[in-house]
């Protein structure tokens, strides 16, 4: 930490309370969107450069790429930070920008000969440049060695694009590993939220928020029944299988992944988050079950999830009723909505706001509790 120009009494200077504010600081950093980082990164390089920081054979300040650091990714949403391509079966990372793979290091004596040639008022300026070049560097720190560890974890989803390959992993367990690996700054409140603030385009060509690829075990259970109930809708359109499966025969199709073990009243709570209905129900119906089979997992629908689950990108979703809410009716799915929309996120505001046309809507979200999927 560099300490402020305009604190000139040495003895006000609080070090605890400094270290508090630098970890605020640095907390609300980490959030901020790609572009806010691009623009700050900007700013403060033309302080520094206007000021001859990166001038000399031993610079006051000098930015270096990060240990396997690559960029070259092409063109990417604005949302996204880089791209994951696929070399000999393994994930690789490309970063959208060099401010994004870059690190600066910062020489304290020469900084401070640099502050003998300005005078006062450029000083703060100067120090308010090299702070947030110093966050910028923690910020690509972590966020480099937590997309490495994910990547690394994640090759067979990545190499397949199969979620059922997904492996569990936890904030903290990343924090550990990156941690392990040299980068102390990566504590687990930090790790989280550069996972809820990176989006990387998959191999496919499909921005992923990066907390996806920090699944639950229950998110990966959840993949592994889609892909039973998937296989049970392609036997029955083939006319190999009259009946549709019960909880107990999806539980031991799961199990046959090593390493899984499920009961079936979990089976049972997946299918049900997974918005497929019972196996009479399915038996009797089978039709829109097959049409929804790619949906996300149900959502309540507030504020919250939604900042959190919906992407402000195009997509069809379906609202239904929680069971035994009002006028849901016995053995119905309790969908009340279809729709689609050119924001999602924006569309699913709108319905909670209640300041959508559709007043029918408006009156079952105010009075019952509401879960929405895409």
């Amino acid at each position: 930490p560099v300490p402020s120009s305009s604190q000139a009494d040495p003895k006000s200077f609080n070090p605890t309370r400094a270290k508090l504010i630098g970890k605020i600081v640095l907390a609300r950093f980490l959030e901020r969107s790609p572009a806010s980082v691009l623009a700050a990164v900007k700013g403060a390089e033309d302080v520094a450069r206007s000021n001859g920081l990166f001038d000399g054979p031993i610079p006051a300040v000098r930015r270096r790429m990060l240990p396997g650091a690559a960029l070259g990714c092409g063109a990417v949403p604005h949302e996204a930070v880089g791209r994951v391509r696929m070399r000999k079966g393994n994930p690789a990372l490309a970063w959208r920008s060099v401010s994004f793979a870059s690190e600066y290091i910062v020489d304290g004596a020469r900084l401070a000969d640099c502050f003998q040639r300005v005078g006062d008022g450029t000083t703060e300026t100067i120090l308010r440049a090299v702070r947030t070049l110093l966050l910028v560097t923690t910020r690509n720190r972590i966020t480099h060695k937590v997309c490495q560890v994910l990547l690394r974890a994640q090759r067979e989803f990545l190499r397949t694009g199969d979620e059922a390959r997904l492996v569990p992993l936890t904030g903290r367990e990343l924090a550990r590993a990156a941690q392990a690996q040299g980068v102390t700054a990566a504590d687990a409140s930090r790790v989280s939220r550069v996972l809820r603030s990176t989006v990387l385009v998959l191999p496919d060509g499909t921005p992923w928020p990066l907390r996806m690829l920090c699944p639950t075990s229950r998110t990966v259970l959840g993949a592994l029944v889609r892909d039973v109930l998937d296989r049970e809708r392609r036997l029955r359109a083939r006319g190999c299988l009259k009946r549709a499966w019960g909880d107990d025969e999806i539980a031991r199709r799961v199990q046959r992944r090593p390493g899984v073990f499920v009961s079936r009243r979990l089976v049972a709570y997946c299918r049900k988050n997974l918005g497929a209905p019972g196996a009479r129900v399915r038996t009797r119906r089978g039709c829109y079950m097959a049409i929804t089979m790619g949906f996300s997992t149900l959502a309540r629908l507030d504020r919250q999830a939604i900042f959190r689950r919906a992407p402000a990108a195009p997509a069809v979703h379906e609202l239904r009723l929680a069971p035994g809410e009002w006028e849901h009716a016995p053995n119905c799915a309790g969908v009340i909505y279809v729709g689609k929309a050119k924001n999602l996120r924006r569309r699913l505001l709108a319905h909670t706001s209640g300041n959508g046309r559709n007043k029918k809507l408006a009156r079952y979200v105010r009075r019952a509790r509401v879960s929405f999927r895409y």
